[in-house]
């Protein structure tokens, strides 16, 4: 047994399916297909069940979790070796929760860490929070940035990077529909005292899909307001949002970094200067966008992650802190 033949049968137990498996390792199925057969056959059990698809038996499901265990203890190993002997090399495995934290926070992070670890082999996995919770736990991740997350596991760590206000966001047009005879005494009057949202009753509304962390608060604010919106779409996408909203179709909501990473803006959103769109904070405690760094207490964390979350503190001013687990 060999950790090249964990990592083939790891691999197979998580697709279960050979042909995605070969094709995600770069093999060939007939000889990922040996691999398992020659490790069944040392074991002297089967791992899978063949027919009628590809199935973790008993001894398959403890031989897995064992397995992820020895690999995360061996990558343990051998980045402490690396930082013991000062080679500074290896890998560093981040997991993007959202879109927004690869398009925000990363472009302003990556390039000064590669300048300090250009020898360090970079890997970012993108999903749903909680599967990279699980990777996290699992050692398969050495960070994760994301959204806050209401439950994880205890042995996790999260820590806030940055808070930032959720805006609502008119086309002009639709502005000037609306308050047609003072919209600039209205304008100036959502950047001071925060947009009232009763008074876009009649407005037509561009919404993210229900169970989205931004929809969960716009359902709220309806509710407080008292009314449902007219929706005229809906999207998974918030980039197809800002673009139909710029087009003028309907109004939509966003976090304040979202919206300044399409346009040039000042310390505050009043000094936004664009010809199309108006965007007005909501001036509402629960209505926050939370951007939180976790990592796993309970693993080895290495001097190149150390580093990484070093550089995050700086970028958005987070006061530096002993956090126990950092060997």
């Amino acid at each position: 047994m060999n950790f090249t033949n964990l990592w083939y049968f790891v691999t197979v137990a998580e697709e279960l399916n050979m042909s995605k498996a070969a094709q995600k390792l770069y093999i060939s199925q007939q000889s990922l297909s040996n691999h398992i057969s020659r490790m069944e056959q040392e074991f002297g059990a089967e791992m899978f069940e063949r027919t009628p698809r590809l199935k973790l038996t008993y001894a398959g499901e403890c031989t897995l979790k064992m397995a992820r265990e020895i690999l995360s203890l061996n990558r343990q190993m051998r980045t402490q070796i690396d930082d013991i002997s000062n080679q500074r090399k290896g890998e560093l495995n981040i997991g993007v929760a959202t879109r927004v934290c690869g398009r925000i926070v990363l472009p302003q992070v990556l390039p000064k860490y590669h300048q300090l670890y250009p020898n360090v082999e970079l890997h970012l996995e993108t999903g749903l929070t909680l599967e990279l919770l699980e990777h996290l736990r699992e050692g398969e991740l050495d960070l994760i940035l994301g959204v806050q997350f209401p439950e994880y596991f205890p042995e996790i760590i999260a820590e806030e990077l940055y808070q930032e206000r959720l805006c609502l966001v008119v086309p002009k047009r639709i502005m000037h529909d609306l308050f047609p005879e003072n919209t600039q005494n209205v304008v100036r009057s959502f950047n001071e005292k925060g947009v009232d949202l009763g008074a876009f009753k009649n407005a037509p509304f561009l919404l993210m899909e229900e169970g989205k962390r931004i929809r969960n608060h716009s359902d709220k604010l309806f509710a407080q307001e008292g009314y449902a919106p007219n929706i005229i779409l809906q999207s998974t996408d918030i980039e197809i949002l800002f673009g139909l909203c710029f087009s003028g179709l309907g109004v939509m909501f966003a976090f304040e970094e979202s919206i300044r990473k399409y346009f040039p803006l000042e310390n505050d959103l009043r000094n936004i200067m664009n010809p199309v769109i108006y965007a007005f904070p909501i001036i509402d405690t629960s209505a926050v966008g939370h951007t939180l760094l976790y990592y796993n207490k309970e693993r080895y964390i290495s001097k190149a992650s150390k580093d990484f979350i070093q550089l995050l503190y700086e970028t958005f001013n987070v006061q530096e802190r002993n956090i126990a687990g950092r060997q």
